[in-house]
């Protein structure tokens, strides 16, 4: 409820004044039509009457400034909303390039590292040249991030931490320790566990993003 009523406070504001004015003016109108009423009017002092069309005017003029903060916060946020919507379809592009790497991977590793190490690039500088996430659209939007909202800026960041941090093991691994086999079947599950989870968060970036199903 306090959050609605910060983000709304200037909605009730327009929305009391606008009725107030409204109101003012149409006793005034009902009131100067009506006989009962014309004589009443008659008696007030005429700085009344001075005094009461600056003020209306001075409440058009609120109403005015009131209705053009309204445009421009709604122009602001719907900018906002905008930038949000485009960096997360960045992101969700750089998820599905990144995905495509780790299933690479996880194929490689499954059909022909288990072997002895048939079929794996040759060596491990050979090998983080192709798994290495390389990430630019997330190294480059790191600061804005926080545009995304709710959640999901703090999933995108854990998630492309635990992409690195888990393509960078798993490439070590299969080429440092000696139990060649154990570090195959450490890589798939841990690769297995991150694609998982690329995909979940892939998906939520895209629903944000408006991105249509491929």
């Amino acid at each position: 409820m306090r959050e609605w009523l910060r983000l709304n406070w200037h909605h009730m504001l327009f929305a009391a004044t606008a009725s107030g004015v409204l109101a003012l003016a149409g006793f005034l109108v009902w009131a100067g039509l009506d006989p009962v009423w014309q004589p009443r009017f008659a008696q007030f002092p005429p700085v009344i009457g001075a005094l009461l069309g600056p003020f209306l005017g001075l409440m058009a003029i609120l109403l005015g400034a009131l209705y053009n903060a309204k445009l421009n916060r709604d122009r602001d946020d719907w900018l906002r909303e905008q930038e949000a919507q485009s960096l997360a379809a960045a992101l969700h592009a750089e998820m599905l390039a990144s995905l495509m790497i780790l299933e690479h991977m996880l194929d490689t590793v499954k059909n022909h590292g288990r072997k002895g190490g048939g079929g794996l690039p040759d060596d491990y500088d050979a090998a983080r040249n192709v798994w290495t996430l390389k990430m630019p659209v997330f190294k480059a939007n790191l600061a804005r991030l926080g545009i995304l909202g709710g959640t999901l800026d703090s999933n995108v960041m854990l998630l492309v931490q635990r992409m690195e941090t888990q393509s960078a093991m798993s490439i070590y691994n299969l080429y440092m320790v000696k139990d060649h086999k154990s570090a195959c079947e450490d890589a798939i599950v841990h690769v297995e566990q991150t694609i998982k989870v690329i995909k979940k968060t892939a998906e939520a970036l895209r629903k944000y993003a408006q991105v249509p199903p491929t």
